[in-house]
């Protein structure tokens, strides 16, 4: 997903990925490539939502200090 997402103060922002064409579960080694501005990024917390609601934390909040941009995979 390439839209640009408003980060307002105690907000969450949902930005959906839809994947097509997998049958399964994901692969073990699956990587999520993640590209966020953000000028304190201890205030993000980022998570993977699966389409049965199984949520797997990417990035804890308060993590990462007062570094600005979350870019990694």
């Amino acid at each position: 997903n390439t839209t640009g997402y408003a980060i307002n103060d105690n907000a969450t922002v949902e930005a959906p990925v839809t994947v097509t064409g997998v049958t399964g579960n994901a692969p073990a080694a699956l990587s999520v490539p993640v590209n966020i501005s953000h000028t304190y990024i201890g205030d993000l917390k980022i998570d993977l939502v699966a389409p049965d609601g199984s949520v797997y934390n990417l990035k804890a909040y308060g993590s990462g200090g007062s570094s600005d941009n979350v870019v990694t995979t």
